[in-house]
């Protein structure tokens, strides 16, 4: 299993091998890091509707380093490829077209997005109140149940952590989680989201026990 990566726009079907090859890598990185299978499922639900799993997507198919780019479309690109951090990591390779793979370019940059996400080093806004003051409250009632009940399962003073995102076992609690703490996008969004985190989380797998791994059986 590799990374998969195409110039410019996210993979056209969630049944692209392509598309589920990225989703084995994303969900083993985040295995060997010990989140749960729901905290990753939500997260890749949100993926699934930013950079389509390609780690060289591009917001509306144009190099443009104010906008959006890889796997969870981060804004701006050039807070990512820009950042002296992440061009140290042996996995960094950005592709800077939406037609052609330039030079340096490396479908690995996925792990390297990655990295940089779990290195706190391109947005996620911690502790979050998760809630964005753009989303009207009274338009979006059952969006503050589900926050009230991340926040009282997970949240400490009414904020979430990255490393309480981590161990959250409800798939829906995950996913706003996910959408509110990092994404924030103008409209919510979250149904749709949530039906591809249910779609994905049967892609997942638990880590190996070690005693399997090597052989033996108790």
């Amino acid at each position: 299993m590799a990374w998969q990566a195409v110039p410019g726009r996210g993979f056209p079907s969630d049944e692209d091998p392509r598309y589920i090859a990225n989703v084995k890598m994303i969900n083993k990185f985040f295995n060997k890091r010990k989140w749960t299978l729901q905290a990753q499922a939500g997260m890749l639900g949100n993926f699934a509707h930013e950079g389509g799993m390609n780690p060289w997507s591009w917001e509306n198919v144009t190099v443009n380093m104010s906008r959006g780019y890889g796997l969870y479309q981060r804004t701006p690109a050039s807070a990512y490829i820009d950042d002296p951090r992440c061009k140290a990591l042996p996995s960094y390779g950005p592709n800077t077209s939406v037609t052609e793979v330039v030079e340096g370019a490396k479908p690995e940059d996925g792990e390297a997005q990655l990295e940089a996400f779990v290195n706190k080093w391109m947005g996620w806004e911690e502790p979050s109140g998760c809630w964005r003051t753009y989303w009207d409250e009274e338009q979006y009632p059952e969006l503050l149940k589900i926050r009230q009940e991340l926040l009282t399962k997970y949240g400490t003073d009414g904020k979430l952590s990255m490393e309480q995102f981590s161990k959250i076992k409800e798939i829906d609690l995950a996913t706003f989680a996910y959408l509110a703490a990092f994404e924030g996008p103008v409209h919510p969004s979250f149904g749709i989201r949530y039906q591809s985190a249910l779609k994905l989380y049967p892609l997942l797998s638990k880590p190996m026990p070690v005693y399997m791994m090597c052989g033996r059986k108790f």
